[in-house]
């Protein structure tokens, strides 16, 4: 996936996943979140799960990771990722199946997922 600036679009000539398709449009993290971000984009596979993909600015190129989510939770939104309020922090924002509020986040250490009240 790529983005192309001319057209103001996102293009699919990047395979991001050998074994994941996209099952709703990418979200873009917007900016650098510390010292060795490049750029990310999160976004829905048809499994259901949310992936995390990153351009790592070394030879291993493209870097695709599954992020976890409440167990028995159900992506049913587009995705609001967002730089946190602490360098390096981010947050991935979506709306559960049933209706709540997930907050998908790295808080330093760990990705980790919370409904939220």
């Amino acid at each position: 996936v790529s983005w192309d600036s001319t057209s103001a679009t996102w293009g699919n000539d990047v395979k991001i996943s050998n074994t994941e398709q996209l099952a709703l449009e990418p979200a873009p993290l917007v900016g650098p979140n510390g010292p060795n971000e490049r750029v990310r984009v999160f976004w829905k596979g048809t499994d259901g799960n949310l992936y995390d993909t990153r351009w790592t600015g070394s030879d291993t190129g493209w870097q695709t990771v599954q992020r976890p989510k409440p167990l028995g939770s159900t992506i049913d939104s587009r995705l609001a990722p967002i730089n946190g309020p602490v360098s390096g922090q981010m947050q991935v924002f979506w709306k559960g199946a049933a209706g709540y509020l997930v907050d998908t986040f790295w808080d330093g250490s760990n990705w980790r997922s919370a409904v939220l009240p």
